[in-house]
């Protein structure tokens, strides 16, 4: 399903401190001083995967809850995931990622989306069915963060093949570039927030010269929740927000005359929070660009399958590190979609295997490498599972289109 970023409300954190607790009795000083920011960053994560996936849940044809609150808010999502529930306890795979799961039962959300939908004109008979259809069903939301001083170590784990020639100190660089380009993001937010006479901005207000630098030493210790290493070679880097973190220090720049004002302080937080949750860095790695193959076929019509979605999974057996096992698995999921690409007809009843072999050029490679990973999970016993998918569309257009 879709998805997307979402606020994450103080009500929901309060409910997961409990396991956070539990976290930090069983990971010992450590979980207390050094992980709770970065559970709270998964929390968040996988708050903004349930946000997602309940906006997309299907009402009747062509009626999503979405499209539902297009032109007014029938259904409060908060309220729904209000609902939701922390699956066992936060998981660190080794020292570089912790991963949340949350659980929403539909329970949440069925009622109201029944009140909103006949509110909205749908027939009876058209909600009574989505009641039956969604009576016992849940959704999973699953988000990850990794500590700021840990991302290198991912950044140089990945290989994806456009970043196959770019050595570890140029990804590192553009890792640095693209946590520099976020974290100006988030001062430049938060040093214009209007907090003085005549709505001078809190730059204008600051007590000392170092108050940017400051603020940006510490955004720079915010965990990452997702790396991104484009076929374009851009580094992108979406960087947790710890708003209430931001308030404090944010703050604690500017003069007594403005913080002692209590009108002034409650400003200055509703602002940050109302920040986004993730901000994305993005730095690019300046290579001559990697060739693409030539066309494998030129196609009069579109196959059948242009326009179905493939997917395919690989797993691994435990050994080594956890980001490791992973990349194993995704070396495997890729293979096994290679197999589905090779045997797909086309239009003159040869396989795209066939025809590969005969014009001996590298189209399904470029295809293999074009999938995407949508799904990561680390299991207990140090084995992975990776799912990678690709658009029969972006696969015809590899296919058949001469570059």
């Amino acid at each position: 399903m879709p998805r997307s970023t979402a606020h994450f409300g103080a009500a929901i954190l309060a409910a997961f401190l409990p396991a956070v607790a539990a976290l930090a009795q069983q990971a010992g000083p450590l979980a207390v001083d050094g992980r709770k920011l970065e559970v709270d960053a998964a929390l968040s994560v996988a708050r903004a995967d349930l946000r997602s996936q309940v906006l997309a849940v299907p009402v009747a044809p062509n009626v999503t809850i979405r499209s539902l609150n297009a032109t007014k808010p029938l259904i409060d999502v908060d309220g729904v995931l209000s609902g939701a529930q922390l699956v066992g306890q936060p998981r660190w795979i080794g020292d570089d990622i912790v991963q949340v799961a949350m659980r929403l039962p539909a329970s949440s959300f069925i009622e109201k989306v029944r009140v909103a939908g006949l509110a909205a004109g749908l027939q009876k008979d058209v909600m009574e069915r989505f009641a039956r259809q969604w009576e016992g069903r849940s959704l999973q939301g699953l988000g990850q963060a990794i500590p700021a001083s840990h991302v290198a170590s991912v950044v140089t784990t990945l290989r994806p093949t456009a970043w196959a020639s770019i050595p570890d100190q140029q990804r590192l660089d553009a890792a640095t570039r693209a946590r520099a380009n976020a974290s100006g993001t988030i001062v430049d937010q938060a040093s214009s927030i209007p907090v003085g006479p005549n709505n001078s901005t809190a730059a204008a207000n600051f007590t000392s010269p170092d108050s940017r630098s400051r603020l940006v030493a510490w955004a720079d210790t915010m965990p990452a929740t997702r790396v991104v290493m484009t076929d374009q070679r851009e580094m992108q880097l979406s960087v947790y927000l710890d708003k209430q973190g931001l308030s404090d220090v944010l703050q604690a720049q500017l003069s007594p005359s403005i913080t002692s004002q209590s009108e002034k302080t409650q400003a200055i937080h509703d602002k940050v929070f109302s920040m986004p949750d993730v901000v994305v860095g993005r730095a690019s790695v300046q290579l001559p660009p990697t060739p693409m193959p030539r066309a494998l076929v030129a196609l009069r019509q579109a196959p059948s399958w242009a326009g179905e979605t493939f997917t395919a999974e690989g797993k691994s057996a435990s050994g080594g590190s956890a980001l490791h096992a992973a990349r194993r698995a995704e070396t495997a999921a890729r293979e096994a979609l290679r197999k589905q690409i090779i045997a797909l007809k086309l239009e003159d009843g040869q396989t795209v295997g066939e025809a590969t072999a005969k014009l001996g050029d590298r189209s399904v490679n470029a295809a293999v490498d074009q999938a995407r990973v949508y799904q990561t999970q680390y299991n207990p016993d140090g084995s992975a599972v990776v799912r990678v998918t690709l658009d029969g569309n972006e696969l015809l257009e590899i296919l058949a289109t001469p570059h």
